[in-house]
């Protein structure tokens, strides 16, 4: 792991440190320190949360790049504001192995002249970390009455829901202040974390529901039709059924996995949910056991699902433990997580629940110890993370890195489940929507019908069902996913 470095300028919000730069060594007498931190500034704009979440051009350049990394000649070459510093490869990498933003990845020629230049974030770029904020809300927090941006009458992915609770408040610190569109209540969010601990439980749901009418409204949770949709539910998998028509599930299927049998369950034909529509995969192999032996092929006895939450660093670290053989949770593990440099010089949330990442790592494992008999330092064989992605498992090398400590080997290995979907079913998957919609566990406006979207504890859940689905069709989960060194 690299060291620790402070976080770089406010308007750059990218942590902070590098895992490999190579660096180009061609003639730096003409770059002055002055010039090479003004090429330097320019570059880490173009990579900024800042740029990305409103430069349409830049950000596709960066989201259909390979692994992140972006060649100087497609853009940066040409762009008249580095012209204007009389850059050349050499120049613009010697310039930027100095940043706290970014890796350089430098191709030098026999005299040390840079012939190629790529570049990445330290942390990918997460375009769903982006709501679109009301500006003309004119009540304060908590009131429910503010109005969220639409577009043609669906609800943007971006947007985040009015009644949710906002995950930087609870980890310590929220920037957009009263701005913010979600709720910065602790006691609030503290009850949809003990409902979703114990999925089913009356009296968790009774309190939730109460805790939400005084924080809320009455009026506001009807609005929001809060009830039951962010209930949780004890996950289990039946044995597989059919597929309906055109190889996708039957609603009797969505139902068990707490689905509704709505005909408006499907998307509008209008709504892109995330999913390139190919060939219709083959009908799955009838039920079986999924294998518990170690081997490349076989699917791991218990599959860790897990969804962070945090763009800059992790601010909520939730997993629910599936039984691949039973398919069914066996348990749940939830932490807010407090930044180890982030929300330096702020004014911390009062009663905050978050813990720093080291403590989350050590409850971590002693729960894995309780639930299935294994300690984080034991994950790899019989038990395996799950995610949506493979950012994730990134994140904590990237947390681990920020907060100085030794990174689990745990996760230099995953499976990545959209991989999964797309090795099943064909096409390609690019997010949870996407799978969801297969399951029919979307509404007619492509919003998830269970759960809070972007709140942890909800989208692992919904992860979960995406997985049972898989396993109660007896198809092979297996690592796909892996650290690059």
């Amino acid at each position: 792991s690299s060291c620790c470095c402070p976080l770089v300028r406010q308007e750059l919000p990218l942590a902070v440190d590098m895992d490999t730069v190579v660096k180009g060594q061609g003639d730096t007498e003409d770059l002055d320190s002055d010039r090479a931190a003004k090429i330097r500034q320019q570059v880490e704009y173009y990579f900024s949360d800042r740029n990305l979440s409103r430069d349409e051009f830049f950000r596709k350049l960066l989201l259909g790049s390979l692994d992140g990394w972006v060649d100087v000649d497609d853009f940066f070459m040409s762009c008249r504001k580095l012209q204007g510093l009389s850059i050349d490869r050499t120049k613009l990498a010697n310039a930027l192995t100095g940043s706290r933003a970014l890796q350089v990845q430098s191709t030098l020629d026999e005299r040390g002249a840079c012939t190629q230049c790529k570049l990445r974030r330290l942390l990918p770029f997460q375009p769903s970390d982006f709501p679109l904020m009301s500006e003309s809300r004119e009540n304060g927090k908590g009131t429910g009455n503010g109005e969220v941006q639409r577009n043609n009458g669906m609800d943007s992915e971006l947007v985040y829901e009015e009644v949710a609770p906002c995950g930087y408040y609870i980890a310590g610190y929220c920037h957009h202040g009263d701005r913010c569109v979600k709720q910065h209540s602790i006691p609030y969010a503290l009850a949809i974390r003990h409902e979703w601990l114990h999925p089913g439980d009356p009296a968790a749901q009774e309190g939730l529901q109460r805790r939400a009418a005084e924080i809320l409204g009455e009026g506001a949770v009807a609005k929001a039709r809060l009830f039951p949709r962010v209930l949780s539910q004890l996950l289990s998998a039946e044995p597989a059924q059919r597929p309906g028509k055109h190889g996708r599930p039957d609603r009797t299927q969505s139902r068990r996995l707490g689905g509704e049998d709505r005909r408006d369950s499907a998307p509008d034909e209008g709504f892109d949910d995330g999913f390139a529509w190919g060939e219709e995969a083959p009908s799955a192999s009838p039920p079986q056991e999924a294998s518990v032996q170690v081997g490349p092929q076989a699917t791991p006895r218990y599959l860790l699902v897990f969804d962070l939450e945090g763009k800059n660093e992790i601010i909520e670290f939730p997993v629910v433990a599936i039984d691949a053989r039973a398919q069914r949770e066996v348990g749940r593990f939830q932490r807010f997580v407090r930044p180890a440099m982030l929300f330096e010089g702020q004014d911390l949330t009062p009663d905050s629940p978050a813990e720093p990442f080291k403590a989350v790592l050590h409850d971590l494992s002693l729960w894995l110890r309780e639930t299935i008999g294994l300690g984080l330092d034991e994950v790899g064989r019989e038990a395996v993370f799950l995610t949506c992605g493979d950012w994730d498992c990134n994140h904590v090398h990237a947390q681990c890195d920020i907060s100085g400590i030794r990174t689990p080997p745990a996760f230099c290995q995953w499976v990545n489940i959209k991989r999964t979907y797309s090795d099943i079913y064909g096409g390609d998957f690019r997010g949870m929507k996407s799978m969801l919609a297969r399951l029919r566990l979307l509404d007619s406006r492509g919003n998830v019908k269970h759960g809070f979207h972007h709140l942890g504890m909800h989208d692992v859940e919904n992860i979960c069902r995406c997985l049972l689905h898989v396993l109660k069709e007896g198809n092979a989960v297996t690592v796909n996913g892996f650290r690059r060194s």
